[in-house]
């Protein structure tokens, strides 16, 4: 329990025995090594900031350190009832949760009916008494005294004979002072993802009986508003919704439908309203794991069959993989309106078509203080009148058959909403009060800046005029302005009104729910973990490991979201194998002609729930052969563990550690075997550790894996390490190895210090490039060498691999961005179309890359479409690669048209700009074995592991297209029935759903 100093080390182990090694020991090399004394093998990690971390063990013991992990000390005496074991459950703490809404606390939950708290990094300890052991728990993201727990009855603890075994929903609103009962036979819960927002999923309250025998058609998803206050705000949004997933993406929910069916909805709206997720064919598993990312960007992985019985991969267990296809997100439909106010207020009007708004003025941003953080001009409006002072010059159309989605960020308290006029009939459909016919909550902001973002509208209900305008009532929209308001603190009295700031306004086309073919035959395991890994920082780079024809496991790299993929090229230090490349063919080949390159385990390692390292591992391969570990605060850095072959290999002794420093373009082998590791100093410090032999070694690099060393950082006692770990945040300098002797009962845990390598800290961050900076520029490229990426050039500031400094905290690497004039590679094939490969090609006299309309059995649609009113889509095959910033250059992007005049038919009844009334249609993407494009089948559909979070659920049956057309969005009527409202049904009673769902 006590911390060994050197002195300590020698006096206790100078009887044992030596290990022996012919490499220096780390001490020699500069490197300082602490061993920690603990009482058991290592269960969590948590580090916090001002250099705080805390240990878990698996006896339930907590340590804490306030020196970056360099000294621990056990605080279990600092535990009020610590030792209290009660009936049925441990004493000690059993699980740690830090809090997203301040960083200073953390709420560990004890095994029994005592829990403690800290507000202050641990200084402190405050004790937490509950009348019963609590189940899971989700703390508020922004509110850091929320939290929601759960609690199984006590027939489920063994704890009574009478009643039913049930799970409960509890909430606190005071950090765990007090818990108050809120729903019975809860399935699952979660934070929504507006503030006020709860979702969770339970069974029907006259369905009783033990909950794991209830009916999964008996699970319906709900939602309130109020935090769970109160029983009216709360309300039935899916019925037969049997899992769900709330991301940042939006809130997923799988239906179950009939003889075992289930389909995918998907919320953007705080859970308020669901769209389909419309398959083209029947597919014959449901089995799918959704892949979101901060980015917005959405991957669902749908398995489609399963390796045949008795079969095997080089080692790998038939039973552990399974195959499934990836599908990407389609990005938000066309821009109807934007302004980031850079050119004053040219494109708003004030009231009665005056030319200025009133009491508006644009600003710099009133909170900049410098750096790359400042927002530059933005919108002041100082008066808070009545039916809008600001208004979009120009109109555009939302309606439930088109909705909108819009964003804006602001201070103060902001009012948005719609007009016909300058003033004219009018909503607000964000605003600070609840009133009749808000559609979005906003709450007050002057301290940072805030971002709202919703759909609109819903359904037809919202249409309800305010009582300002003319002919007030309901009413059939047709185009609208946008209108803005500051607004007073008081209703009562203008005099109180906030100076109000908004910037970046803009009105998308609402994305449907469409998703495009990007990889074929991707593995994946029975539990849902998909082997699928999205690089952290260069956007739209990504690993993942198909199957091909001949049953062997490929590593595959896109950079462009998944539009195409390439093999990884050799490590040039690693000719093990060979593996040469061709000109006459353009890929690599062995001596006999078959393709070959790098393939690596895809194991993941990635920043988590704060200061924690989340390790997604799954199959059996991925506990022998570690994480695939990447960072965002380590830019272009990769590790990971593999082979160079023909096939990745299930054996440890033909795998080796390798690393890339251009996010994973080119590789070189920093050692022979598997490896366990970590990144530091933001990239500056990498460590990794022999995880499949018992070692006292380590290899490590001290310029951002350029070169390695390997030292002895024991000479008392060989390791089976199990971790090596750094913060999160990739800014420290020390890390974190632990593990145990297989003889033996005790853990081990070091402290390995890199601080004193390096004499002074890095400078002239500012002047990256410059020959007396210590840091350079460094830009990703295609496959190719490209300069231009996912439509732009970015240049990422790192430390130079000469530089003899670290990096620190205080550094703060910053990127530089540019935008490319778009070509072909920035395109992926629209709905429908795929490449075409070079067989149709030549049939086809076209290009092997080129989209071909693909949906055998479906009509091509025609142009202009039946009924056309205003204006319609028309695809030329492609559509932009979602997260594509292009500007410019060649433009493949569907056609806005207008539609012929038809006589007693006004055209404006249409969306003036973009829209979603074109056909529905089916996408693919590029593979490629070495540069020659493969044709891929695509199909749509929707869909999470997160940051990448995932969801993963299970069916016998996903329903086709077929059976959703006709249908637009899902919405819930006053009775609370789950129901789909049709695109031409202006009634608001409820529309009875597909097959009942």
């Amino acid at each position: 329990m006590m911390r060994l100093d050197a002195i300590l080390v020698l006096l206790c182990l100078h009887l044992a025995p030596a290990v022996s090694s012919s490499v220096a020991t780390c001490q020699s090399l500069g490197l300082r090594i602490t061993e920690i004394e603990l009482d058991g093998a290592v269960k969590d990690v948590v580090w916090l900031t001002q250099n705080v971390v805390f240990v878990l063990t698996e006896e339930n013991t907590l340590y804490r350190s306030k020196d970056d992990g360099r000294t621990f000390e056990n605080v279990m005496g600092e535990l009020e009832d610590s030792e209290v074991q009660d009936e049925q459950s441990s004493n000690g703490v059993v699980e740690m949760y830090p809090s997203d809404a301040d960083e200073r606390r953390v709420f560990f939950k004890g095994g029994g009916k005592v829990h403690w708290v800290t507000y202050d990094r641990g200084q402190s300890f405050h004790t937490r008494r509950t009348e019963f052991p609590l189940g899971e728990i989700k703390l508020h993201k922004k509110n850091p005294d929320c939290l929601l727990v759960s609690r199984m009855s006590d027939v489920c603890l063994g704890l009574s004979d009478t009643g039913f075994c049930f799970n409960s929903l509890y909430v606190s609103y005071d950090w765990g002072t007090t818990f108050h009962e809120k729903v019975n036979y809860v399935q699952q819960f979660d934070w929504g993802p507006r503030d006020n927002t709860v979702v969770y999923s339970a069974y029907d309250d006259e369905h009783v009986g033990d909950q794991y025998f209830q009916s999964m058609k008996n699970l319906n998803l709900y939602r309130s508003v109020d935090m769970l206050r109160t029983q009216e705000n709360i309300r039935l949004v899916v019925r037969h919704g049997v899992g769900f997933k709330v991301s940042q993406g939006g809130v997923y929910v799988a239906v179950a439908g009939e003889h075992g069916t289930m389909q995918l909805f998907v919320s953007r709206d705080d859970a308020q309203s669901f769209l389909p997720a419309v398959f083209p064919s029947e597919l014959q598993e449901t089995r799918y794991t959704i892949i979101d990312e901060d980015d917005g960007t959405v991957f669902v992985s749908v398995e489609h069959s399963k390796q045949e019985e008795g079969t095997s991969i080089q080692g790998m267990p038939s039973d552990s993989i399974t195959v499934g296809d990836i599908y990407a997100s389609v990005a938000d439909g066309d821009v109807l309106f934007k302004d980031d106010f850079e050119s004053g207020l040219t494109r708003w009007r004030g009231k009665h078509a005056a030319a200025v708004p009133s009491r508006t003025k644009i600003v710099d941003d009133p909170l900049c203080s410098g750096g790359s953080s400042c927002r530059g001009k933005v919108m002041k409006m100082t008066g808070c009148g009545e039916e809008g002072d600001a208004f979009s010059l120009e109109s555009f159309t939302c309606s439930v058959s088109y909705p909108c989605k819009v964003s804006f960020w602001f201070l103060g308290v902001a009012w948005q909403g719609f007009s016909d006029g300058f003033p004219g009939r009018y909503i607000w459909s964000a605003s600070g009060e609840e009133e009749k016919g808000v559609h979005h909550k906003v709450s007050k902001s002057s301290d940072q800046w805030t971002r709202v973002e919703y759909v609109f509208p819903r359904q037809h209900s919202e249409f309800v005029w305010a009582e300002g305008g003319r002919d007030a009532g309901r009413a059939a929209i047709s185009r609208v302005h946008l209108m803005l308001q500051a607004h007073s603190s008081s209703s009562s009295s203008s005099s109180f009104c906030n100076a109000t700031y908004i910037d970046d306004i803009r009105v998308t086309r609402a994305r449907a729910e469409d998703y495009v073919m990007s990889l074929r035959d991707n593995t994946r395991d029975s539990v849902g973990h998909v082997d699928f890994h999205i690089l952290r920082g260069p956007r739209g780079i990504l690993h993942a490991n198909v199957i091909d024809a001949e049953n062997r496991v490929r590593t595959l790299r896109s950079v462009d979201n998944g539009n195409e993929w390439h093999p990884l090229e050799p490590p040039g230090n690693d000719r093990d194998f060979a593996c040469e490349y061709s000109q006459r063919k353009g890929r690599w080949v062995t001596p006999t002609g078959r393709d070959c390159g790098l393939h690596l385990h895809m194991g993941h390692k990635r920043k988590g729930t704060p200061g924690r390292w989340d390790r997604r591992q799954h199959k059996e391969a991925d506990e022998r052969f570690g994480a695939l570990v990447s960072n965002e605060k380590a830019v272009g850095i990769v590790i990971g563990v593999g082979n160079v072959g023909t096939e990745l290999a299930g054996r440890t002794d033909e795998a080796s550690t390798y690393v890339s420093r251009d996010a994973g373009r080119s590789w070189e082998r920093a050692r022979k075997g598997t490896s366990v590791g970590d990144i530091g100093d933001q990239g500056t410090i990498l460590v990794l550790a022999d995880n499949s032999e018992e070692t006292n070694e380590i290899s490590f690099s001290i310029d951002g894996g350029a070169s390695f060393q390997t030292c002895s950082f024991s000479s008392d006692v060989e390791l089976e390490v199990r971790d090596v770990l750094s913060d999160p945040s990739v800014a420290s300098s020390n890390f974190l190895l632990h593990g145990s002797v297989p003889r033996e009962e005790e853990a081990y845990f070091f402290s390995v210090d890199f601080s004193m390598l390096f004499p002074r800290q890095c400078s002239d961050v500012d002047l990256a490039g410059d020959p007396g900076s210590d840091f350079a520029l460094w830009r990703p490229s295609g496959e190719k060498q490209d300069i231009c990426v996912m439509g732009r050039q970015v240049d990422y500031v790192r430390r130079k691999t000469t530089a003899r400094c670290f990096v620190g905290k205080e550094n703060r690497l910053s990127t530089l961005v540019r935008n490319c004039p778009c070509q072909e590679a920035d395109y992926e094939c629209d709905f429908c179309y795929e490449r075409a490969g070079e067989k149709r090609a030549a049939l086809k006299n076209v290009s092997s890359s080129s989209c071909v309309w693909s949906c055998a059995g479906r009509e091509k649609p025609t142009y202009p479409p039946a009924n056309c009113l205003g204006t319609y889509t028309k695809t030329r095959g492609y559509r932009l690669v979602e997260g594509n910033t292009c500007q410019g250059g060649l433009d493949l992007r569907p056609q806005l048209l207008v539609c012929p005049r038809q006589d007693g038919v006004k055209n404006d009844a249409a969306p003036s700009v973009g829209g979603e009334g074109g056909s529905s249609e089916q996408g693919g993407r590029r593979l490629s074995w070495g540069g020659v494009g493969v044709g891929v089948v695509a199909v749509v559909a929707i869909g999470a592991c997160a940051a990448a979070s995932a969801l993963f659920l299970k069916g016998r049956g996903i329903r086709g297209a077929t059976e959703a057309h006709g249908y637009s969005r899902l919405s819930t009527g006053e009775n609370d029935d789950f129901a789909l409202a049709d695109q031409d049904d202006y009634d608001d009673s409820p529309v009875p759903t597909p097959n009942n769902i």
